[in-house]
């Protein structure tokens, strides 16, 4: 059976690099069958700078997945085939959900919209849960924890951090284990 490990936290505090140590770690042979799920798409050069970065810190025997707008069908396959995935991160991929749905603040009448975008990140959700539950694999997914700051002053904005919200609430619920991370600090809180 799968393993699914939840990492959460503010932006910027230190998830990335707990989620990567917690991966060597379960990686003790430096031989394991590991995967890197990217879901950033490179919108200017400070991303792409940050992306740059991030794989020059991974050991190079990793591989690395792009899925920025469909993570069913890569999971399909890899949680048969590795034995580690690390997802960095649900955040990302869920605003380029958002951001492909042509919601905007001009949308604020259509709940059909807003009711079909939540009912397809949920059941996507549900789905990727489920592929990683009946495969082989222990996938670490990283995720922000985005309701601590202030509601957001726009439509879009309030409308991610409800998006992200409830997708971090199927993926906690379901999560093997998981990460807090303050501050660097983290916290193991299941």
């Amino acid at each position: 059976m799968g393993e699914l490990i939840m990492v959460t936290g503010g932006s910027a505090s230190g998830k990335s690099d707990f989620s990567e140590k917690l991966v060597k770690e379960l990686d003790i042979k430096s031989e394991s069958k590991v995967t890197y799920i990217a879901t950033a798409e490179i919108h200017d050069d400070e991303l792409e700078q940050r992306i740059i970065k991030h794989r020059e810190r991974r050991p190079k025997h990793w591989k690395t997945v792009e899925a920025c707008h469909d993570l069913v069908s890569p999971l399909k396959e890899l949680v048969e085939t590795e034995e580690i995935i690390l997802l960095d991160s649900l955040t990302m991929f869920l605003s380029n959900k958002l951001l492909s749905s042509k919601i905007d603040d001009n949308a604020l009448t259509d709940e059909n919209a807003l009711e079909n975008l939540f009912f397809h990140v949920s059941d996507e959700m549900d789905q990727c849960i489920n592929l990683i539950k009946k495969g082989k694999a222990t996938v670490v997914v990283v995720t922000d924890e985005v309701g601590w700051g202030i509601v957001p002053s726009n439509f879009l904005g309030r409308t991610f951090k409800d998006l992200v919200g409830k997708a971090n609430q199927i993926l906690g619920s379901n999560s093997d284990e998981a990460y807090l991370v303050i501050s660097g600090l983290p916290q193991k809180i299941k």
